[in-house]
């Protein structure tokens, strides 16, 4: 008798989770599809984001990394203000950061195995669904607003890994916190999420869900190999960026690009993309531009790198705190670094690190795996217990 209200309360927390994640995960074809649910989720957003935050400041807890992402946001709103932007638009996103850091901050700390079987549930539901409409709609299931026919349920085919990615994330932490190894359901996911990449054939992608491989099929080589650590592999992404984005040296990385990934030296045109991209910054190089995206042409509405896209939207002072936050999680995980748990982050991190170098993805879908990250301490110490 006890055990089944013990199970009932964790179904309904789980649910509960499952309901505040939902405006924080817009699936991009019904957005496009029918208009009238931008106001719909902008009210269920800010019911979301009102719960979450009466429940922390109930609670009095939350982590001061949070403080960082508040910083952030303020930064946004000041540029988007001296570049005469309507601050409005920058409402939004400020509820769906904050507010999701808040919920990953509180349900990692507090809860977090009906946390993440909920951010696993729900994104993989998502994933299933996503994954019907590629194999129904193999060219593509309609055109968006840029003219592009690849997109599918979770949207084009670049963005898909901004659902599968945390979706791996939280199967994978759940398993070797409760049983200390991966299970049959995790391998699966892993292998309908790499499918899923290839299918609708996008190559960064394919290299993100490659690095976090490297966990299950390099295991003895990536728990005793000290060089796997998110210090080394932010020095590996500093690199690349000077190398690839500023001098063009893609030419050391010719087999990779030409011969493995069938891509051409200019990275589908994204040398130009960047070029034009820094002339750009160098004229606002302090608070960049604010809430609007970098334009190249009327068809590409991307800076396709994320420092570029941090110092085009925030200049160097938001690039400083966006890097600041990011070395106060990366000082966490490497004092962690001969965990297990530690080593799965960390690959993780790395995975966004390496698609960021030719992808740009908005605050909302990053900066809360940061907070995810920044909670080591606390998985290893439930562990341990």
């Amino acid at each position: 008798m006890k055990n089944k209200k013990i199970l009932k309360k964790d179904i309904n927390k789980t649910l509960f989770y499952i309901f505040l994640l939902v405006p924080f995960f817009q699936i991009p074809y019904l957005y496009f599809t029918y208009q009238i649910l931008d106001k719909i989720y902008m009210a269920y957003l800010i019911v979301a984001v009102a719960i979450i935050s009466l429940i922390v400041f109930i609670k009095k807890k939350y982590s001061n990394i949070i403080n960082y992402v508040v910083i952030l946001m303020l930064i946004l709103f000041i540029s988007s203000f001296d570049n005469n932007i309507n601050v409005a638009s920058c409402f939004g996103l400020s509820l769906k950061v904050i507010g999701l850091s808040l919920l990953c901050d509180y349900g990692t700390k507090e809860d977090i195995n009906n946390f993440l079987r909920a951010v696993e549930i729900f994104l993989t539901i998502l994933m299933l669904i996503n994954f019907i409409t590629i194999l129904q709609y193999r060219a593509g299931m309609y055109m968006n607003s840029t003219g592009y026919i690849e997109n599918w349920f979770l949207g084009y085919k670049n963005t898909h890994i901004l659902f599968i990615i945390p979706c791996l994330l939280a199967s994978f932490l759940k398993s070797y916190l409760n049983d200390d190894k991966l299970h049959l359901k995790n391998y699966f996911l892993f292998i309908l999420a790499f499918v899923s990449t290839m299918l609708v054939n996008n190559s960064t992608g394919l290299i993100g869900l490659s690095i976090i491989s490297c966990i299950f099929l390099f295991k003895k080589l990536t728990n005793n190999t000290k060089i796997f650590n998110i210090y080394n592999f932010i020095i590996a992404h500093i690199v690349l960026f000077v190398s690839i984005i500023i001098l063009h040296a893609q030419e050391l990385f010719s087999f990779l690009i030409v011969d493995i990934l069938h891509k051409d030296l200019t990275f589908t045109g994204r040398v130009y993309i960047w070029e034009k991209a820094i002339r750009f910054i160098k004229e606002k190089q302090l608070l960049g531009y604010g809430n609007i995206s970098f334009e190249y042409n009327k068809y590409i509405y991307s800076t396709h790198n994320m420092i570029l896209g941090v110092l085009h939207k925030i200049g160097f002072i938001g690039l400083i705190v966006f890097c600041i936050l990011f070395f106060l999680v990366a000082k966490k995980l490497y004092k962690e670094r001969h965990n297990k748990i530690c080593k799965l982050i960390s690959f993780t991190l790395f995975a966004y690190l390496i698609m960021m170098l030719t992808e740009y993805y908005n605050f909302e879908y990053f900066i809360y795996i940061l907070i995810i990250a920044n909670n080591i301490d606390y998985y290893v110490k439930v562990k341990e217990e």
